[in-house]
Parts: structure tokens; sequence; C-alpha cells
């Protein structure tokens, strides 16, 4: 499992968002993604006129030895 910390969305998101945030931020394929679980969900209000959620995600993958692999590159 692949844990995201910090992955910042608007109040008003749907869970189609959610997913579409952690296929980005993971630079993976949708079909990759197996299942996520909601570890954490904080509010970040610091500026008032954007108000977000933070979540800390943990992510199931189909073929999670190959991103480790690739992220280990960067």
């Amino acid at each position: 499992m692949i844990r995201i910390n910090q992955l910042k969305l608007n109040i008003h998101h749907t869970d189609k968002e959610l997913e579409e945030k952690i296929i980005k931020t993971l630079r993976i394929k949708p079909s990759d993604l197996k299942t996520y679980y909601i570890i954490k969900r904080s509010l970040d209000a610091r500026d008032k006129q954007d108000i977000k959620y933070s979540y800390t995600i943990q992510v199931e993958l189909a073929n999670e030895s190959q991103v480790i692999s690739k992220a280990a590159k960067l």
C-alpha cells in the first residue's frame, strides 16, 4: 500500500474528483487503481476565501512495485 499525505481538494468535490487527483498524483493509469481508503480528512481554512479538505489516503494498486520503483528513480 502507498500513503499519500496532504492531498488537497475543494470542499465541494466529488468522489470522482478525489480518484482523479489520486491518479494524477501517482501518475498512474485509472485501471491501476484497485482501491483507496481515507485515513484522515481535515479542513484547511487558513485562507477563508479558499477552504479545502486535506486528505491522507492509503492506496492499493495493481502494479504497486512498478510505481514504487519508478518513484525511487525520481
